[in-house]
């Protein structure tokens, strides 16, 4: 990607060592009837510069309680 650099320093699925925090990608290996599913953050991660960014992102402006996405983009100096 040309514009983002992510290194994914946790694992890519749930783990239960982890106290119920569910941090991954993917949810437990082991879940009834949806063993390592995709999470929807997976799809987020997927769709990071293709053609799908802009329909993907779109639907969570309401989680996040925003409008239009300028009220979260970083406007300061990043050294």
């Amino acid at each position: 990607m040309k514009n983002v650099t992510a290194f994914q320093y946790h694992l890519w699925a749930d783990a239960y060592e982890e106290e119920g925090l569910r941090l991954g990608l993917r949810k437990y290996y082991d879940t009834q009837g949806d063993p390592l599913g995709k999470k929807p953050i997976w799809e987020v991660y997927r769709a990071f510069e293709t053609s799908d960014w802009d329909n993907v992102k779109e639907k969570y402006k309401s989680t996040l309680g925003i409008s239009n996405w300028d009220e979260v983009y970083y406007k300061g100096t990043i050294y």
